[in-house]
């Protein structure tokens, strides 16, 4: 059937335009069938649900790919453009090329065996934010199934809009010489976690930074699960035993992710951290959601009995102040729209029984919260976020984001003068634990067991004003301190651990914790090594290898929670 749209027309998902008798062409768009982003860094992490594309070059490489079926053209291509739109502005812009590869798929594509690169067809300048077009007509002379991939042009990233993106997602649009028949390929239009249900208007935020903004749809709800609470008082002895995973499990294929966390049970790991990203959920703008990949780990790790803390962080494109665009990790321009996130995420998880939720992660250094720490702000979105979620579950237990190890100055603040501050800027009441990341690895520093006054691990009861005591001055004394990253390297620096110093880590780490009576679960970083640079520390903070085998410190922590030690 055919049905009229203005100067085109629908041919099954396709949008092609009414041949023009004075042209005599026609022009079809299409949608990629598959497209995704892999990551150097995670060779073996799969980001096709990702509702964005992403290249770069520096200093670990991403590169994107799409694949698009043409079927059969409706005549000789004149020229083919490919349709990216940029949620931020990219200086260097980037290349295409074709991969003569065309069987990968979006869900299990990995750096690892992403398909090889073929002929280069063009690139681009920088751009600015929203569309860009380059010419990719050599790639889709013949029509059928081709793939096409992004490579970065120098060191800014490029973030765009994927298939997932709904309107915004790429397209390949051809021009050819009409010849009376019609493209007979097909196009997915659908934008599957758009959800127009009910709507509400946040209020204005009373943090320097917020604005007033429009009403939005609210989030799908929650996919069909059991229940089951979290109530604060299940953290202690073998329950403290926990694993940060870092950014990306949820990302990870199927059988990737089914393996990993099978081996977490293996470990004792009782519970996971992971990285509930808003910056993923809503790329597509404030009234789109996809959840897909948190369904599948909620899902996967209830299954397996594993309790989940998400850290809930990080800002999309749109929603970001004007001075700090390319990076999600700017604090957002309105402390309200982070806020009505976080809600609809307990609202959505509080039935699958996830209830512990920590408010961003390291936000008293400039790494993960820019352009630079601010004690107010992040108070004023402790409270927002805090109100928020516990509104929409009644059982839900909130912490504070982990501390970072830092000393005030230069723009950073240490552990206890930020959360000093954050008192002072009105945060208590709106928080139910403090996270805290108590790393003190240097090289032969006998960490956690000696004192230092650097000493992240020291600073939470030990030196002259710490957590304990800034608590307790604020009758707060009954707070919980959870440890929600700790780890060392086992190489990458002469301050490195080793494999022998990590496993001892473990061990001292997990005992010493347990012995305080204020502490909630430590969440060992992390699972698996990032990358293989040797000269990199962030690289190798795994129990495991990237190659998948086990360092001696897997079997010291499978003894610690065996024991509960």
């Amino acid at each position: 059937m055919l049905v009229a749209l203005g100067c085109t027309v629908a041919v099954g998902g396709l949008l092609a335009s009414l041949p023009d008798a004075t042209a005599g062409t026609v022009t079809s768009r299409f949608s990629p069938d598959a497209d995704a982003f892999v990551r150097q860094a995670f060779p073996r992490s799969n980001f096709g649900a990702v509702p964005t594309l992403q290249t770069s070059a520096l200093p670990k490489q991403e590169r994107s790919y799409l694949r698009f079926d043409l079927g059969r053209l409706a005549g000789p291509v004149v020229r083919a453009t490919l349709r990216l739109y940029g949620h931020v502005p990219d200086r260097f812009g980037y290349t295409v090329w074709s991969a003569p590869d065309t069987a990968w798929q979006e869900d299990e594509i990995v750096y690892a065996n992403a398909p090889s690169l073929g002929p280069r067809l063009v690139s681009t300048t920088g751009s600015a934010r929203g569309w860009t077009e380059a010419d990719v007509t050599a790639a889709v002379a013949n029509g059928g199934t081709v793939t096409l991939v992004l490579t970065a042009n120098g060191a800014s990233p490029g973030v765009y809009a994927s298939r997932e993106g709904g309107v915004t997602g790429p397209q390949l649009v051809l021009e050819m010489q009409a010849t009376g028949a019609v493209a007979s390929g097909a196009m997915a239009t659908s934008a599957t976690f758009l959800a127009p249900t009910t709507t509400r208007a946040p209020t204005t935020s009373s943090a320097a930074r917020a604005t007033t903004t429009t009403a939005r749809t609210s989030a799908p709800a929650a996919p069909v699960g059991g229940t089951g609470g979290f109530t604060g008082a299940d953290v202690r002895g073998r329950n403290r035993f926990g694993i940060a995973a870092g950014c990306c499990i949820q990302y990870l294929g199927a059988t990737e992710l089914a393996r990993q966390l099978d081996d977490y049970r293996a470990l004792g790991v009782r519970w996971l951290r992971f990285d509930m990203t808003w910056s993923g959920v809503q790329a597509g703008g404030r009234d789109s959601w996809n959840w897909a990949p948190y369904d599948r780990l909620v899902r996967a790790a209830k299954e397996r009995d594993i309790r989940l803390l998400g850290m809930i962080g990080y800002t999309p494109a749109w929603a970001r102040p004007a001075g700090c665009r390319d990076d999600d990790k700017c604090a957002p321009a309105n402390v309200q729209d982070f806020a009505y996130f976080a809600g609809q995420v307990a609202r959505r998880y509080g039935p699958l029984g996830v209830h512990a939720w920590e408010i961003w992660n390291e936000q008293n250094g400039d790494l993960f919260w820019k352009p630079s720490p601010s004690p107010s702000v992040y108070a004023s979105l402790l409270r927002a976020a805090y109100k928020e979620v516990k509104r929409n579950d009644g059982d839900a237990w909130v912490v504070t984001g982990g501390l970072m190890p830092a000393e005030t100055g230069g723009g950073s603040y240490s552990p206890v003068d930020f959360l000093a501050a954050i008192y002072r800027n009105g945060a208590k009441g709106s928080f139910d634990a403090v996270g805290m990341h108590p790393y003190c690895w240097a090289g032969g520093f006998d960490c956690p067991d000696r004192y230092a006054s650097w000493s992240a691990w020291s600073q939470m009861s030990g030196t002259p004003g710490n957590l304990r005591t800034l608590l307790a001055a604020n009758g707060d004394q009954d707070k919980l301190i959870w440890g929600t990253e700790f780890g060392a390297p086992t190489t990458g620096s002469d301050q490195a651990v080793g494999d022998a110093g990590q496993a001892r880590q473990v061990v001292d780490g997990y005992r010493l914790f347990g012995s305080y009576g204020w502490t909630g679960p430590l969440f060992w970083y992390s699972y698996r090594d990032a990358c293989a640079d040797g000269g990199d520390t962030e690289c190798h903070f795994g129990l495991v290898r990237g190659d998948g085998s086990r360092k001696p410190a897997w079997a010291a922590y499978r003894q610690a929670a065996d024991g509960g030690a």
